[in-house]
């Protein structure tokens, strides 16, 4: 097992005080600690990117961390995460927001889980505050789901409506898939936890996926049929913003 440099732990240092990077940010993350410690070619900066991931995960590993690629749910956007392997994330939680604030999070949670979209919107989110076990003022709340969004745990879309963050979906698959296993749903191409996303237009039929794994899948394909029952798939605005998102 190849031994940290200086410069791997310059990337991790980074990943341990941002959380989640999209591409830009890590190859920019990349190039500085390679030209600070050592040498570095742009030609090479995705596999440069890869051994350097590797080799990262390889000595972490034991302390049950691990950098992962994930992808926005809204759009593909390629994003890198330093996650927690072992412990339930929701604890983890624990250690940077009170008791009152991770119950918040979790009814949050539950709601883009069970929400036919998986978003909900801004008043319904503020409306949880009257719900936790310790009543919170609409300032208190609205300053809370500002934090959320900052450490991308939530986001939030043009219209307003809220839906489980780049972050939140990193971290909290596991706990997710544990808790809410009735309402849970993996994308039928990529097999991973798929709150936001397509659904098949035949109502016995449950096929899900990603808005972005449903722009590969009917890629350059006229009759769109469903993977799964052939029944008819009906495109949607935000596969199509997927699609202008992978081309960019």
């Amino acid at each position: 097992m190849q031994k940290l440099k200086s410069s791997h732990h310059m990337f991790i240092q980074a990943f341990m005080t941002r959380g989640v990077m999209n591409g830009t940010e890590v190859f920019n993350l990349l190039k500085l600690s390679c030209e600070k410690y050592g040498d570095y070619d742009e030609a090479s900066r995705t596999q440069l990117l890869l051994d350097y991931c590797h080799t990262i995960n390889s000595n972490i590993s034991m302390l049950g961390l691990e950098i992962k690629k994930g992808k926005d749910e809204t759009n593909g956007t390629g994003y890198y995460g330093l996650v927690n392997t072992v412990e339930s994330n929701i604890t983890l939680l624990a250690s940077q927001y009170t008791e009152n604030e991770l119950q918040f999070f979790k009814m949050l949670l539950e709601e883009f889980v069970k929400s036919e979209s998986g978003t909900i919107g801004s008043i319904e989110a503020l409306g949880i505050s009257e719900k936790i076990p310790k009543k919170m003022s609409k300032t208190d709340a609205n300053q809370l789901l500002d934090r959320f969004e900052r450490e991308k745990w939530i986001g939030k879309s043009k219209e307003g409506r809220m839906y489980l963050g780049i972050r939140g979906v990193m971290e909290m698959e596991q706990y997710i898939f544990e808790m809410f296993e009735d309402f849970a749903v993996r994308c039928n191409m990529c097999k991973k936890l798929c709150i936001q996303g397509a659904r098949c237009m035949n109502g016995d039929c449950e096929t899900r996926m990603h808005f972005h794994c449903a722009q590969r899948v009917f890629r350059g394909k006229s009759d769109k049929r469903c993977p799964e029952c052939r029944g008819p798939w009906q495109e949607s605005s935000q596969t199509r913003q997927a699609d202008q998102v992978e081309m960019e």
